[in-house]
């Protein structure tokens, strides 16, 4: 809501000829060549980091991705307790990876985290990836 806000006031400057001090921020001509360059590059090498981490050895059979009901899901086994999730971020849909030392599921793209269960930690992603399998109808 604030770009939102901040927007209509710098637009409403432009046509009445007035300067704006933040409209060279907001201004899509912003980048140069070599800035969008550098975020195509980041982002390919965040989906690259994906496929390479969701390598089976790369985890030491304490994290599994597969498919089950349909669905491609994420397991992490931690002793007795084992931890099912969706392994896709709801935000974009990037390849969730699992980290280790803080044990949580991450998403390389644009670093929303979660908890074991699913639940979301930090955003950009609203909306949990906690995975319950279809029951059925009685």
């Amino acid at each position: 809501m604030t770009n939102a806000t901040l927007a209509g006031i710098i637009i409403a400057d432009l046509v009445l000829n007035k300067e704006n001090r933040y409209a060279r921020l907001f201004d899509p001509k912003r980048f140069g060549t070599l800035q969008v360059g550098k975020s195509l590059v980041c982002n390919i090498k965040g989906f690259v980091k994906t496929k390479v981490n969701k390598n089976k050895k790369f985890y030491k059979s304490r994290v599994l991705y597969k498919r089950e009901n349909g669905k491609n899901i994420a397991v992490y086994k931690d002793g007795n307790k084992i931890y099912k999730v969706h392994s896709n971020c709801p935000h974009l849909g990037c390849s969730l990876i699992f980290n280790m030392v803080e044990k949580t599921w991450d998403c390389p793209c644009h670093g929303s985290r979660f908890d074991l269960k699913g639940n979301v930690i930090m955003g950009p992603s609203n909306y949990s990836i906690t995975y319950r399998r279809n029951r059925k109808k009685t």
